[in-house]
């Protein structure tokens, strides 16, 4: 054998053992795969979507029922839903998981074999021990105390036992996931009152001083709890929302004040960096003083990925300022045929709302959206739809039934438009007013039915 030909195959040998190396440290190369068979899906739609990633796949079913998913994200947990019906779904990079399931009682039908089964099946499990808690949420929180703790305290013991007779679970799991259930417990204590006065029409209802004493002891700064339970997340985060509207209000900006609270009231560093990001992440989008909401974010947090990730936001806005070119929309389909594009519309003041026939926030706007084009006929009124494709023909029903005669546009790829995209639009309805040259009057315009609209557009003297 040459010296040559033992070298070509060294070195074949050593790209193959990189390659596998590569493989081994980059999950998100390894592939998951979840398939199993749907019974009775009839024209129901399934969709899988990523937590992390948000990427979402709809379910293709042969005749009888089959699926198969091929994915190639990282560790995370899916949803799977089916309208109001959704079950989470955990999966390793490796995995194979299969499921089977009666799509006309979804959740007490779906079983799991296959990787992470036993986790899964645990997690629909509780979902359906939590389903029939919360059958009737009026009837449980307008009990008197002692029927509602009483009635908890049942509760938490089915969900113990529930957990313990659950196969194939780690200890260190249950032990993490009993702390778990215990937080889910408390949390239903302390918004007792809050649900208690909605149900039984009572707004001076108060508990009894010593309803809450079972927990005064909780810690409220406890790092690892705040990572291993989601309860526990969620009862922080409730604590600070409750806190916070009881604190006197103030003319400053809401979401800036929040993002201060949040600064002066948490001590655990952890803890107040993720709630800070959490409370930053959408939130600094939907105020127009954002220069001052991203200084008290950086008052506060100190972990470099939330701040870089933040501060990439930030950077973003600064192009969607007062007085910057707007970013442009181009073939937009109209309603009455043909397309738009935002340079049709230079010359006027153009007032955008942002909606979705399936918004309940949005639709509410209609009405004074009609109004005020009645009223300022200097200004041109448009509004974007992002119903995705296979609501478009509800886009066109709605825009029909409430007689929304200005401008009607849909966007070409929905939340995925450029326009949007630039715009850093996360949730809807959102608003934004433009000039006649094209600049930016306001990136996050008030509402229709805001008094602050009207004189803002006195301000402007249109």
């Amino acid at each position: 054998m040459s010296i040559d030909s033992t070298t070509n195959k060294l070195l074949i040998f050593i790209v193959i053992m990189l390659v596998f190396k590569i493989q081994a440290q980059d999950n998100s190369i390894v592939h998951a795969i979840i398939s199993g068979k749907i019974t009775n899906v009839k024209d129901k739609v399934f969709v899988l979507k990523g937590l992390k990633d948000k990427i979402k796949t709809t379910l293709e079913f042969d005749e009888k029922g089959n699926f198969s998913v091929d994915l190639t994200s990282p560790k995370q947990e899916f949803v799977l839903f089916e309208g109001i019906n959704k079950a989470y779904i955990y999966l390793n990079p490796g995995d194979r998981a299969y499921l089977t399931a009666n799509a006309d009682n979804f959740l007490k039908s779906l079983k799991f074999t296959g990787d992470s089964a036993p986790l899964n099946n645990y997690d629909v499990g509780t979902d359906n021990l939590y389903l029939e808690e919360n059958r009737d949420f009026k009837q449980k929180y307008s009990q008197n105390e002692s029927e509602f703790s009483t009635s908890k305290k049942e509760w938490i013991q089915k969900y113990y036992v529930f957990l313990e007779n659950s196969p194939g679970l780690t200890k260190e799991f249950k032990k993490i996931e009993k702390r778990n259930i215990y937080y889910g417990y408390v949390r239903d204590f302390i918004r007792y009152e809050k649900f208690h006065k909605k149900y039984v029409e009572n707004n001076d209802f108060v508990v009894s001083e010593n309803f809450l004493d079972e927990f005064k002891n909780l810690d409220w700064n406890n790092e690892q709890d705040y990572k291993d339970c989601h309860f526990y997340s969620h009862l922080i985060s409730d604590r600070i929302n409750s806190n916070f509207e009881k604190e006197k209000k103030t003319d400053e900006n809401k979401l800036i004040s929040k993002i201060k609270y949040i600064n002066k009231s948490i001590n655990n560093q952890y803890i107040k960096d993720q709630l800070l990001f959490k409370n930053s992440e959408y939130n600094i989008t939907y105020t127009e003083n954002f220069q001052s909401f991203y200084q008290a974010f950086l008052e506060g947090v100190k972990d470099p990925e939330l701040k870089s990730k933040i501060t990439k936001t930030y950077k973003s806005l600064v192009v969607l300022a007062k007085g910057k070119t707007s970013p442009k929309f181009i073939n937009y389909e109209n309603y009455l045929g043909g397309t738009s594009s935002l340079d049709d519309f230079k010359g006027h003041y153009v007032y955008i709302h942002i909606w979705a026939s399936w918004c309940p926030p949005c639709t509410k706007e209609i009405p004074d959206l009609s109004k005020l084009n009645n009223k300022f006929k200097q200004i041109t009124f448009v509004s974007i739809s992002v119903d995705e494709g296979k609501d478009k023909s509800k886009w066109r029903e709605m825009v029909k039934e409430k007689n929304m005669n200005w401008v009607q546009l849909y966007s070409d790829k929905n939340w995925s438009s450029e326009f949007i995209k630039a715009y850093l639009i996360k949730g809807i309805p959102r608003n934004i007013i433009i000039d006649p040259q094209g600049k930016i009057v306001s990136a996050n315009a008030p509402r229709p039915s805001d008094e602050k609209l009207t004189n803002l557009f006195n301000e402007l003297k249109i």
